[in-house]
């Protein structure tokens, strides 16, 4: 699973700087996700920045006093060569469809731009900033991505707080964040006996949800974030999960070991991956590197 966190992408869009070169009038961003490289680009070039229905409808520029724009316009349709920008590009329908339903004459003014491509070829956009092979996942959808419905999520910490009493009384207390998609298992450090508490607070916020594992009271009355890792790792590996999202770094890391599985962690906006992390006890990464030096000299 890839991952680009939000400065992933300022630092990708920095370091392809020399495929923005043009003399750009206008920065039009692709709602909803478009509009935060749109932004980005239109900074780093010094221009004005609308969406996409702002520059159908020719809405006036606004913009503040504390810089001066390369290009002074007024209104959308005064401008004539304009970057039309979305994050990313898979199959390409959905930028055929802006396209197709933009007027002819706005149409032939706007080259466009995706900062991610699952192809390192395509004919379908004019400009592409980075490859990212397929499966991604960005910040800034993580939680409305369909990986959630193939995902485990940690209830404490993610979607709810890790300790509220109000949550044990069942009382409406109001959602960390709420997933777009269903998501296929919870797993939380309550009892088994606050399972109906747990059931009618995550209804009441709007939670969806698949099935919810309840861990038990041996692991929550010891109160060692080991023994909690271990078991949320244990239904992350038997399962058929792609993804596990826990807030807490260390058990994050713990689980990734212990099941060689992708995690999430929300507490660091990280993506960790079996192998890519440093850890001490197993010397997991350097034997990484080495086994990738034995393959490259066919040792």
């Amino acid at each position: 699973m890839n991952y680009r966190s939000y400065g992933d992408l300022a630092q990708d869009i920095r370091g392809a700087a020399h495929k923005l070169r043009g003399d750009w009038d206008l920065v039009v961003g692709i709602p909803r996700s478009g509009m935060i490289p749109a932004f980005m680009i239109a900074l780093m070039l010094n221009l004005d920045c609308v969406d996409l229905a702002a520059w159908v409808s020719n809405a006036p520029l606004k913009r503040g006093v504390t810089r001066n724009q390369r290009h002074r316009l007024t209104h959308p349709h005064e401008a004539q060569r304009v970057l039309l920008v979305d994050d990313s590009i898979l199959s390409g329908r959905s930028l055929r469809r802006e396209l197709e339903a933009l007027p002819e004459p706005l149409r032939r003014r706007a080259t466009t731009l995706a900062v991610y491509s699952s192809r390192l070829v395509r004919r379908d956009v004019d400009i592409v900033l980075c490859y990212l092979s397929h499966p991604r996942v960005f910040e800034w959808n993580v939680y409305h991505h369909p990986v959630v419905a193939r995902a485990c999520m940690s209830l404490e910490g993610v979607i709810a707080p890790v300790e509220d009493p109000l949550l044990a009384m069942g009382e409406a207390v109001p959602a960390l964040l709420v997933p777009s998609e269903t998501i296929r298992l919870l797993v939380s450090r309550r009892p088994e006996s606050s399972r109906v508490s747990v059931e009618r607070w995550l209804d009441a916020a709007g939670v969806k949800y698949a099935s919810l594992a309840m861990l038990g009271d041996a692991v929550v009355d010891s109160h060692r974030p080991p023994a909690l890792a271990q078991a949320k790792a244990g239904i992350y590996a038997r399962s058929d999960a792609r993804l596990y999202y826990e807030a807490d770094d260390a058990q994050a890391r713990l689980i990734v070991k212990q099941s060689n599985k992708p995690v999430f962690c929300v507490g660091t906006n990280e993506m960790l991956r079996p192998g890519f992390y440093y850890d001490p006890a197993s010397n997991l990464w350097v034997r990484r590197v080495l086994n990738q030096y034995r393959k490259l000299w066919g040792r």
